[in-house]
C-alpha cells in the first residue's frame, strides 16, 4: 500500500531549496538520491522540516551507508554517550539531545518511507533510540545531582540509583 498525502506538496521547489543550501555547493547529485528525496518530501512533513533546518544531516546520510544499516541499542547508546560530555550543563545537553534525536529520527523516517525497511526493524530502532536517550540522560542527570546534592542513600545509608 502506498501512502498518498491528503495535501498537495510542491516537491520540486522543496528539492531546489535543499539543493541551493551552501552545504551542497559542488555536491554531485545522483538521480536515485533526488527521487528518494522527492518521495520523502511528498510523504513526510517532518523529514522536509528537518532537511530544511539541518541540510548537513542530509549530506551526511547521502555520503554514508547509514541508511542501509540496522542500528542496535548499543550503537545508539555509544554514539549519544560520546556526543554528550559528562560535564555538559543542562542547556548544552538539551541541544545535543535534540540534535541527535532529530538526526536519528530523520534516518529512521527515511529508512521507513524510502527504503521500505520492515516495520519490526523500524519499531525496534525507535525503541533502541528511546532507551539510549533515557539511559544517557539519566546518567548525566545523576552525575549532576550527585555533584550538587551528594549520593542518594536509602534508609540504611546504602547508595541507590536514580530510576525512570
Amino acid at each position: 500500500m502506498v501512502f498518498e498525502p491528503a495535501f498537495e506538496v510542491d516537491v520540486a521547489n522543496r528539492l531546489k531549496e535543499l539543493q541551493s543550501q551552501p552545504v551542497f555547493s559542488g555536491f554531485e547529485w545522483q538521480a536515485e538520491q533526488l527521487e528518494e528525496l522527492k518521495h520523502l518530501f511528498r510523504v513526510s512533513e517532518f523529514a522536509y522540516r528537518v532537511c530544511q533546518r539541518y541540510p548537513e544531516y542530509v549530506q551526511h546520510l547521502l555520503g554514508s551507508s547509514e541508511l542501509d544499516e540496522d542500528y542496535s541499542y548499543e550503537k545508539y547508546y555509544q554514539a549519544l554517550n560520546e556526543l554528550c560530555p559528562e560535564d555538559a550543563d543542562e542547556a548544552s545537553l538539551s541541544i545535543l539531545f535534540r540534535q541527535f534525536r532529530n538526526q536519528q529520527m530523520m534516518r529512521i523516517v527515511w529508512r521507513d518511507i524510502v527504503k521500505n525497511i520492515d516495520v519490526k526493524i523500524i519499531l525496534a530502532e525507535l525503541s533502541f533510540l528511546a532507551d539510549a536517550c533515557i539511559k544517557v540522560a539519566l546518567e548525566r542527570v545523576s552525575s549532576h545531582c550527585i555533584a550538587e546534592l551528594g549520593e542518594p542513600l536509602d534508609s540504611q545509608n546504602k547508595r541507590v540509583d536514580l530510576v525512570v
